[in-house]
């Protein structure tokens, strides 16, 4: 049970918290009976990240 408790209190902001903030912004897209399509189009338009995509900190560059 200690070793579940720990793993879960390790999900934040920066690990694992793009979960939420991806739920977030599918749920709002679904609210607004948009495509996948739109949404992206949408998210692009404004210059915002999709989260969920991607990582913060590791990238092609910074594969650590």
């Amino acid at each position: 049970i200690s070793s579940l408790t720990s793993g879960l209190l390790t999900i934040g902001d920066r690990f694992g918290g793009a979960l939420d903030g991806a739920a977030r912004q599918f749920s709002e897209a679904f609210d607004q009976g948009w495509s996948a399509n739109q949404f992206v189009s949408e998210m692009r338009k404004k210059g915002k990240h999709i989260m969920g995509i991607g990582h913060r900190v590791k990238s092609i560059n910074n594969p650590d």
